[in-house]
């Protein structure tokens, strides 16, 4: 009989193991060797680090919102075929930015994952208007810490956006949008142009 309960404990311990494991995307800092490419290669560069353990969400979907005085344009969807099969982690996630050299206002967006055998990349063309106003005149963030994938939440993990210091335009940072106290609608409606990277790990693709 107790070996009969000591086996049903050690199989609800690993039950509740597995079903505690988390996905995540945590910001990181690159190298200066990668610093130095990624100027080289991109106007903006967004550096991740991957974890991707919870298979009942095995689709990861990455894409990007346009936003003029905080209402919604369009939906550009970079990408929704990173699917997993087998648990990982120390995976890196790379979002750039890079002029076409064709039309000075587009804008070329780069989703690249190196899993430290594969290596995956995803590329969509997108009007990013960078240099309406020069590249000075736009501010960028990724600082996102412990953000909560769970529930196939969408997360912003990166923002892009005007910004004016003489009408009170300023920056803001991933979290004001993910902690739910305040919408997009609302944070960027005096703002021109606002476009928010979001990242979320679900059951099945995102159309």
């Amino acid at each position: 009989m107790k070996k009969m309960s000591l086996c049903i404990i050690t199989v609800l311990i690993v039950l509740t193991g597995c079903g505690n494991e988390r996905n995540s995307i945590e910001t990181i800092s690159l190298s200066d060797r990668e610093s130095h490419l990624a100027n080289a290669l991109a106007e903006i560069t967004f550096a991740y680090e991957l974890e991707h353990k919870n298979l009942e969400n095995p689709h990861l979907n990455i894409w990007v919102e346009e936003y003029n005085y905080g209402e919604k344009q369009e939906e550009d969807l970079l990408s929704h075929g990173l699917v997993r099969t087998e648990k990982s982690e120390n995976e890196h996630l790379y979002f750039l930015i890079q002029e076409t050299g064709e039309e000075s206002e587009k804008r070329t967006m780069s989703i690249i994952r190196i899993d430290g055998e594969n290596t995956g990349s995803s590329s969509s063309m997108y009007d990013v208007i960078l240099d309406k106003e020069g590249i000075d005149a736009w501010t960028y963030n990724n600082e996102i810490n412990d953000a909560d994938f769970s529930n196939q939440q969408a997360v912003v993990i990166g923002i892009i956006q005007y910004a004016d210091v003489n009408t009170n335009i300023t920056g803001f940072i991933p979290e004001v949008i993910n902690d739910g106290s305040r919408s997009a609608e609302e944070v960027f409606k005096d703002n021109p142009v606002t476009y928010l990277l979001k990242a979320q790990f679900s059951s099945e693709y995102r159309d």
